[in-house]
């Protein structure tokens, strides 16, 4: 788990956004091809700032791509990203 928090200091803001990702997990997209998921899950707090903020919710879908590029060497298909519909 990653821990990013927000403060302000001296020189201006410094986020931090609380995260934790898996690792890829083979599975199929609607239409049947074979793909690699990737989870990342965000601090409830964070999806609740997002939700009134478009820049936040863009800096929160660059930080999960990011991650999971960093942390697994690999090159995501941004236009291709899903993302749940869950609670």
């Amino acid at each position: 788990m990653f821990l990013i928090s927000f403060h302000v200091n001296s020189s201006g803001s410094v986020w931090s956004i609380p995260y934790m990702q898996s690792p890829g997990r083979d599975d199929f997209d609607k239409a049947g091809h074979k793909c690699i998921v990737y989870d990342v899950i965000f601090h409830p707090d964070a999806l609740n700032l997002a939700k009134g903020s478009p820049i936040l919710q863009h800096t929160l879908e660059q930080t999960a791509v990011g991650a999971v590029e960093k942390s697994f060497s690999v090159t995501l298909d941004t236009n291709n990203i899903r993302k749940p519909k869950l609670r």
